[in-house]
């Protein structure tokens, strides 16, 4: 299994990782250093980019947590790295990742302080996941700068970006931004909270849980008196529970899914269909299966339609301090597996 993504950046307020010359420039204040750090203990491996490499020399090392570093992790197409860098001491596993371009004197070199996987043309980046996974990495923090991070992106494969936003000013035309490229319309807003000077920022990638949530809605057999939904219940990258209306006789989706799991405390439930309020087949229904097992955050695509009975579900949940976002680019065809309802119910 890959590991879970976490894209961190210290950027400016319009969002530049550094001035037009890219040379290091400290944008944290104390408290983000501190919690970045608390961040890095958390994690199995912290991977940069060649720019990073080049311009800062991370030692990417434990400054105030106490623990074993994590796996140092770096991406260089032509494994050109000073051999007395501070990226290369230290005890801890060194990986890098390379290509063809990189010559045999350079690997060689290279391989007497780090592992060296070489690619080829380029790093493939669910390649490097699936090799980092083998090696039982479960939770990966992303450092790059702004052609690094978009690379991960690109492929699909962050699970949430966390950005410390700064006072600082960065107006020059060809700084660096933290990602080159798209990104918003893939990630859904989460959370900001401030901390000293900086207010830090979390965005996660919703889109990958809930497309697997439609593929769960299309196992289920048509029917004229129940809508197919399809839930997961994701908990920090790993998916700890799958459900399907009528999996397990008059459940619904979310109640098979939570039943999966013992710990979905935390956790996040993505659905295919706003959670019932009220339900015909049962006196219990899914917010309050929801509410007792202290999921944090569900996403859910359509809104139930009134077919059966009225649905709040969205309102009870807010109500009851649930986080709750709706995914309205998934709401059509959410709906579109249940035509064979809503079309008969439209012709009477």
């Amino acid at each position: 299994m890959r590991p879970y993504v976490l894209i961190n950046s210290a950027v400016s307020k319009n969002f530049k990782l550094a001035k037009a010359d890219r040379k290091q420039l400290r944008i944290s204040n104390e408290e983000d250093l501190k919690e970045v750090d608390k961040i890095r203990a958390k994690v199995d491996a912290i991977l940069v980019g060649s720019t990073t490499l080049k311009n800062d020399d991370p030692s990417l090392t434990l400054k105030h947590e106490k623990g074993k570093n994590p796996i140092k992790v770096a991406i260089s197409k032509d494994c050109n790295i000073k051999e007395d860098s501070d990226f290369l001491k230290g005890d801890e596993e060194k990986i890098i990742f390379t290509t063809r371009i990189a010559s045999p004197e350079d690997i060689n070199r290279i391989k007497k302080h780090a592992a060296v996987i070489q690619h080829r043309e380029r790093v493939d980046i669910n390649e490097l996941l699936g090799e980092l996974g083998k090696k039982g990495i479960k939770r990966l923090l992303v450092e790059g700068g702004g052609k690094t991070n978009y690379e991960f992106i690109k492929a699909d494969a962050v699970d949430e970006i966390r950005v410390a936003i700064s006072q600082i000013e960065i107006n020059e035309k060809d700084a660096p931004n933290f990602i080159e490229g798209e990104w918003k319309d893939r990630f859904t807003f989460v959370s900001e909270k401030p901390l000293g000077d900086m207010t830090i920022k979390q965005y996660k990638n919703d889109d990958r849980y809930m497309r697997l949530a439609l593929e769960e809605a299309k196992k289920c057999t048509p029917s004229k008196k129940y809508f197919s939904v399809g839930a997961i219940l994701e908990k920090s990258g790993e998916i700890i529970g799958t459900g399907h209306t009528r999996e397990h006789e008059n459940d619904h989706a979310e109640e098979t899914a939570i039943s999966k799991t013992k710990n979905p405390v935390g956790s996040t439930l993505y659905t295919t269909m706003e959670p019932c309020t009220k339900r015909k087949s049962k006196t219990s229904c899914c917010v309050e299966s929801i509410q007792k097992a202290k999921i944090a955050r569900v996403v859910f695509a359509a809104k139930e339609p009134d077919t059966f009975v009225k649905c709040e579900g969205e309102e009870f949940l807010k109500k009851n301090g649930i986080s709750v976002t709706q995914l309205k680019k998934f709401e059509q065809e959410a709906l579109e597996m249940n035509k064979h309802i809503l079309t008969a119910l439209h012709k009477n």
